[in-house]
């Protein structure tokens, strides 16, 4: 077995479903039913992939020219400063709505965060930022909330609001 830092990746796969699988053991069947049903398949991918990995089951070889079929061959054409920057915000953009479900609760977070990204990052118009907003409230409030009967949670905001 060869080990490198890039297996690690594949080792936390492996544990992440292996711990969503033993954590969930004395659950309810129903309550259940979703770590095993993602994690038992997950599982078994991330422990062949962690195989292949570790025994270097795909490295280069000269007899295969450039690769494996599987690698995309391409050339920088965005400079490597402005991928960065792209990446950062992007990361920016995931946490801000993790931060915004866990403050202001998930519909609320979703519906702002798809009229800034809109209009902040793929700088479209009013028209079509309002338009897409309108259409996830309705979604989420109309269908979900309204008709199916489903409750979102509240965030933090809500809760400490809540006493007063």
């Amino acid at each position: 077995m060869n080990f490198r830092p890039q297996n690690l990746v594949s080792l936390g796969f492996v544990i992440f479903f292996a711990g969503s699988i033993y954590l969930s053991r004395d659950w309810l069947i129903q309550a259940s039913l979703f770590p095993w049903s993602i994690g038992i398949p997950g599982l078994i991918l991330a422990l062949v992939q962690f195989w292949r990995d570790s025994t270097g089951w795909l490295e280069k070889d000269p007899s295969r020219g450039q690769g494996t079929q599987m690698d995309e061959i391409y050339e920088r054409t965005v400079p490597a400063r402005l991928e960065r920057i792209r990446t950062l915000a992007f990361f920016g953009w995931m946490a801000g709505i993790v931060f915004g479900v866990w403050f202001l609760g998930f519909a609320y977070a979703v519906s702002l965060f798809v009229f800034l990204y809109t209009k902040v990052e793929a700088h479209e118009g009013w028209v079509f930022s309002l338009t897409m907003t309108a259409g996830t409230v309705g979604l989420l409030w109309g269908l979900f909330e309204y008709y199916l009967g489903m409750q979102w949670a509240p965030g933090a905001l809500a809760d400490w609001l809540t006493p007063l």
